[in-house]
């Protein structure tokens, strides 16, 4: 019979029991016991080798685990050296960090010394001048006292004659600006009324050619009594009236009234006779005014569309100095002009922008009313006044040259600034039925002279920012770079900055709305963009720029004149 014994690792132990009880019966049933003791002794060898194994695989097992713990003894070694050696640096870093403190604090305690001891030393000093003033004062008597009283007083009493003096003076000064004024008024009203003459005698010799013989006019000037000429007008009127009598006997009236002047009747009259007189003796040395046409195209800087923005803003309720669409609204300027003005150079940079000597020729159209030309003289006897710079009537030959015109396109008051040469226009819009545009007072004028002059706007300033503050959400989008400002590297002011200067943009200017405020002022209370006469700062900075104040025999004169007359 074949033994069919297999390994209880090779059955499950509920399988192999049974069986092998089995397979031992059958082999005392066939008497084969020789067998089952080899059965028996095999399973004895094979449970003793299953115990070795065991055994072994103990001994394996342990051999591992100390292996592991060697591993792990070796690791924790290795990493606790690492730490010594990190240790062992983080010392040596200490202690010369330690080091180098020790050594600022001793120097620091060896420098407090000397300064203790030089205290000392100063502390005594002061000691003894204190003592040896006190010696001093111990030493006046009463006498030097009344001395040294008695020579204040002298001193005081001076103090006020002079400052008595210096009142008079003043008075007497105001009393002959007064009087400069006077006779400026006079001036210009003579002036006025020699130009209303002219245009009369020039017409007249227009509409009849034999009023001028052999190249002289043969004019006749009196008064006569205008009775009957009234008459034929409906008036009783007995007042005289001018006539410029030709060969062909024309009279001319209605030009002239004396009626019309606020000066008394025979002064007036007497201002018309000298008037036209003086255009009859000075017609062959009249100037040619250069042909303006009414459209112009000043230069603008790159970015800017000069057609599309005058457009905007004239169909917008806009001051008459944003109008022209120009440069921050007024100023006529080409990129060369810009990128100088943007880095904040000087005007040294660039002397020809200034006109030389102070002396600025000028004309004005004849297409401004009296009343407007009378305003522009005012601005131009401003600056004369108030400043070195002389404003002088072209005398038709100097090439360079200020030309004032009312300029239809772009509409507005607008200016080149500082001298370019040739004719250079300065446009003043006239006023008209909405508006006084740039002539309601001689402010704007003064302004956009100033511009000719080479002065810029006051809140275009590097340092701006610190004075006002601009509300950048109420500025129209397009002329947001209007609102630039000089860059700071290159930038020196000799003036503070100057919340009255006539130079300074209005609160509203290009204001997306009514109502809606560009510039606000960081000190409550203070009103922007005065329009009246030159602020003091204003008046200095002409001077200044052009060398009055460096100037020892006038500089006194001016800076008086701008701190008392300016804003």
């Amino acid at each position: 019979m074949e033994v069919d014994f297999d390994s209880p690792e090779e059955q499950p132990l509920p399988n192999v029991i049974p069986k092998v009880m089995e397979q031992v019966q059958q082999m005392v049933e066939q008497n084969k016991f020789t067998v089952l003791h080899r059965v028996i002794e095999l399973s004895i060898q094979h449970v003793n080798q299953k115990k070795e194994i065991m055994k072994l695989q103990q001994s394996i097992k342990k051999v591992l685990e100390d292996r592991m713990q060697t591993k792990s003894d070796l690791f924790i070694q290795h990493n606790f050296q690492k730490n010594v050696q990190q240790i062992e640096d983080l010392k040596h870093d200490t202690s010369v960090r330690v080091r180098d403190k020790l050594e600022a604090i001793n120097a620091l305690i060896k420098s407090n010394e000397a300064l203790r001891a030089q205290l000392k030393e100063d502390d005594a000093m002061a000691r003894m001048e204190r003592d040896e003033i006190k010696k001093q004062l111990d030493a006046l008597t009463e006498k030097a006292t009344e001395a040294r009283i008695k020579e204040l007083n002298d001193k005081r009493s001076k103090l006020a004659d002079e400052w008595q003096s210096s009142k008079d003076r003043n008075s007497k000064l105001k009393q002959e600006i007064d009087k400069l004024n006077h006779n400026k008024q006079r001036d210009m009203e003579l002036a006025r009324l020699k130009e209303s003459v002219k245009a009369v005698k020039i017409e007249a010799a227009t509409n009849k050619p034999n009023m001028i013989l052999n190249g002289r006019p043969k004019t006749n000037v009196f008064i006569k009594k205008a009775t009957e000429k009234h008459r034929e007008n409906g008036t009783s009127s007995k007042k005289p009236a001018i006539c410029i009598i030709s060969d062909s006997d024309i009279c001319v009236y209605a030009k002239i009234d004396c009626a019309k002047n606020s000066l008394p009747l025979k002064m007036a009259t007497l201002r018309l006779i000298v008037c036209v007189c003086a255009c009859v003796v000075g017609v062959q040395s009249a100037v040619i005014l250069p042909k303006i046409p009414d459209v112009l195209n000043p230069p603008v800087p790159d970015g800017i569309d000069l057609v599309q923005q005058s457009a905007f803003l004239e169909s917008t309720d806009q001051d008459p100095e944003v109008t022209p669409g120009l440069f921050q609204g007024d100023m006529a300027m080409d990129n060369r002009m810009y990128r100088y003005w943007r880095v904040g150079l000087n005007w040294d940079v660039f002397p020809e922008r200034v006109w030389p000597n102070g002396t600025v020729p000028y004309a004005i159209s004849p297409l401004y009313d009296v009343d407007d030309q009378v305003t522009i003289l005012q601005a131009i006897r401003t600056l004369n006044f108030m400043t070195c710079v002389n404003f002088v009537p072209w005398n038709g030959k100097d090439k360079d040259f200020l030309l004032i015109w009312p300029i239809k396109y772009p509409k507005g008051c607008w200016s080149y600034v500082g001298k370019i040469g040739g004719t250079q226009i300065v446009s003043l819009q006239p006023p008209d039925d909405r508006s006084p545009n740039c002539l309601g007072n001689e402010g704007r004028a003064i302004h956009e002279l100033m511009h000719a002059l080479g002065i810029f706007h006051e809140q275009s300033r590097a340092d701006r920012d610190r004075f006002v503050k601009i509300i950048w959400d109420n500025i129209i989008p397009a002329f947001k770079s209007n609102f630039e400002k000089q860059s700071l590297k290159n930038t020196t002011y000799s003036f503070e900055y100057d919340y009255n200067s006539i130079m300074h943009y209005g609160k509203n200017y290009f204001s997306i709305g009514k109502g809606k405020t560009t510039i606000e002022t960081k000190m409550p209370g203070i009103k922007l963009g005065q329009r009246q006469a030159l602020s003091k700062t204003d008046c200095l900075k002409i001077n200044d720029l052009y060398k009055c104040l460096d100037n020892p025999k006038i500089s006194k004169k001016y800076y008086n004149l701008c701190k008392t007359l300016g804003i």
